[in-house]
């Protein structure tokens, strides 16, 4: 059997991103929005140039794809990501 963590990409459905709690569920949710292509991103009445890998949405955004309500719990998981 191949080694996985030598894989580039792996492609991942959107739907099977399961509601659990921890860093790996918060992850998941982030990789499945941030697969943009290259191009443009509209939010908010601006345009945004995109990148493979790219967030454009703001603070807000992100609490709602985390699905948590503070800010400081927002940037506090994205933190621990990093």
């Amino acid at each position: 059997m191949k080694c996985l963590r030598k894989y580039k990409w792996v492609k991942m459905p959107r739907e099977i991103v399961i509601d659990d709690k921890g860093l790996m569920n918060y992850y998941m949710k982030l990789a499945g929005r941030v697969a943009f292509r290259k191009g443009m991103s509209h939010y908010c009445g601006f345009e945004n140039p995109m990148e493979p890998g790219m967030w454009a949405g703001g603070i807000v955004g992100l609490k709602s794809i985390l699905g948590v309500k503070k800010r400081l719990v927002a940037l506090w998981i994205m933190n621990q990501l990093e």
